[in-house]
């Protein structure tokens, strides 16, 4: 009798674990439905990204669409502040005091930094989920885009509000780019209509 008794705690302890893990892989499930229902989202990323070496930090203000597409304000660092950015299905142009370039979304299997906030929308809405679970007072969703050696993972951190609050791009082991993410909110499209996302463009 004493046995069983010992053994009741461990077993409310493995049922509540499982529980938890649950709710979070259905939370992640539900922020992804909500995500693909409204056709977009906007938030704030601040990141830095090892290329080769050199560590670049930069931010943006982001509005993406689940379609591919995106428009993209650079904020920091303040000599290239004011850039802007649009990308339609894997290509971009950037432009700057009335100018305009096209600009590769991948170098060496490498990820561009304004080609992040994409490719985090693409993992949420289209990634593997690999795993889901708590961390703290967050949840920590694994993506998976890719596969074999050209799997690149996508991981992102959730707050209490069920919203991604940073995330890390990594690719064979390596992380290529550490992001903080504010005030995100879905939206239709990208910048909330066709005339906002022109506004926004400059």
């Amino acid at each position: 009798m004493r046995r069983m008794l010992a053994v009741l705690p461990m077993l409310l302890c493995l049922l509540c674990a499982c529980g938890g893990k649950e709710k979070t892989v259905q939370a992640t499930m539900d922020f992804r439905t909500g995500l693909l229902a409204a056709g977009g989202c906007g938030f704030h990323l601040e990141a830095a990204e090892d290329l080769d070496g050199l560590v670049w930090e930069f931010a943006l203000d982001c509005a993406c669409g689940t379609d591919g597409t995106a428009a993209l304000t650079v904020t920091a660092p303040e000599g290239v502040a004011g850039i802007t950015a649009r990308m339609e299905g894997g290509t971009g142009k950037l432009c700057f005091d009335g100018t305009a370039a096209a600009f590769g979304l991948a170098e060496d299997a490498r990820l561009a930094p304004l080609a992040v906030p994409a490719t985090l929308v693409r993992a949420w809405t289209e990634g593997y989920i690999a795993s889901s679970g708590p961390d703290g007072n967050e949840t920590l969703a694994v993506y998976e885009l890719g596969w074999d050696e050209d799997c690149m993972k996508v991981f992102t951190w959730f707050g209490p509000d069920g919203t991604p609050t940073r995330a890390e791009l990594s690719l064979g082991g390596e992380v290529l780019c550490k992001t903080e993410i504010t005030g995100f909110r879905t939206e239709a499209g990208y910048g909330g209509s066709n005339e906002t996302a022109e506004e926004n463009l400059g």
